[in-house]
């Protein structure tokens, strides 16, 4: 068993370790808080909002400059499940993406697909956005389902 002076000292040398570590941290930190990127916060709020959103859905497509080249001649917009506003969202989306998976379209699609797959009155809705906000089909299916939480039908019981 160890002296009670060797115990000092090891203890003494994981304080300095700390220490230092704390630091370290510590400089980190006041390096962020003095040139703070307004792209990398936007992007921790909108992760932390989402986070938060029971709504959330999280899918990460792939995006390709040339997307026409990738639809399937046998794709027909009539062959889309159209969304009512008086809907359930999560039964859409569902419906959206198996159709898309048999007619075998690239999921780079959706976002430009989704929009013809709603009734006029949500079609108003969707394409009042900018269009910076529906680029991705994870910040599309967000926003459609915020918009339509409403229309979901939650289980209750007796």
């Amino acid at each position: 068993m160890a002296n009670p002076e060797q115990m000092l000292d090891v203890l003494a040398r994981q304080v300095e370790k700390m220490t230092i570590e704390l630091h370290s941290l510590q400089a980190r930190v006041n390096n962020l808080e003095k040139s703070p990127s307004s792209s990398m916060i936007k992007s921790l709020e909108k992760i932390v909002q989402k986070s938060t959103n029971p709504t959330f859905y999280q899918e990460s497509p792939t995006y390709n400059s040339n997307l026409s080249s990738k639809l399937s001649e046998e794709f027909s917009a009539t062959d889309l499940p159209k969304f009512k506003p008086t809907d359930d969202p999560r039964f859409h989306h569902r419906g959206f993406r198996a159709t898309m998976a048999l007619k075998g379209i690239d999921p780079s699609l959706f976002p430009i697909i989704f929009p013809l797959s709603l009734e006029p009155v949500c079609q108003k809705w969707y394409f009042s956005f900018p269009d910076k906000n529906t680029t991705t089909w994870e910040d599309i299916t967000q926003a459609f389902m915020t918009r339509y939480k409403g229309n979901i039908q939650t289980q209750t019981s007796l």
